[in-house]
């Protein structure tokens, strides 16, 4: 059994003003790296970013990963997806999420026979865990900024399963 696709949905919304216009920067670079954490902080307290993103986890099919680097954002959106949708299973995994509770999230994800979205700090997502029935891989602002991470993340949504053919990889990206 091979994935034969990874299904790219991308979301377009506005992007949030610079601290200060690109000339007064000594190089392109110096305003990009300026713009990132006015561009994180944006985004992970946008009420219409935060909207968008849950209705859209809310309707995918399958098992749903959402990866995220700040535990704010995390404990923000998963206490919102539980408010707006408390009949659909749903659960969160930080640092002080206990192993064996890790361990329980793990089984239920591979046994579960509807949509299940498990809301995650990528760190502790990592290395020894092997979830084949992942269906959706969401990856939460913040996280999408680095290649190896973004990579090792689409690594956890292509093991493989005898009837998964794609993965569907969704990333919110503010332009």
């Amino acid at each position: 059994v091979q994935i034969n696709a990874i299904k790219l949905i991308h979301c377009s919304t506005p992007q949030p003003e610079p601290p200060k216009p690109l000339k007064e920067y000594p190089s392109k670079l110096e305003y990009c790296k300026a713009l990132y954490p006015a561009e994180v902080k944006y985004v992970e307290n946008d009420p219409a970013t935060t909207s968008l993103l849950l209705r859209i986890v809310y309707k995918l099919s399958g098992n749903t990963i959402m990866l995220f680097d700040h535990l704010d954002h995390l404990d923000r959106l998963y206490t919102e997806f539980k408010s707006r949708y408390p009949d659909h299973e749903c659960y969160l995994i930080n640092g002080s999420t206990p192993v064996d509770e890790r361990i329980e999230i793990v089984r239920i994800l591979e046994e579960s026979d509807h949509d299940v979205v498990v809301m995650v700090m990528a760190k502790c997502f990592g290395t020894g865990i092997n979830v084949k029935d992942i269906r959706n891989l969401f990856i939460a602002n913040g996280y999408s900024k680095a290649t190896v991470k973004v990579i090792q993340g689409i690594g956890r949504g292509l093991r493989k399963l005898a009837d998964k053919t794609s993965l569907r990889l969704l990333d919110i990206h503010h332009s």
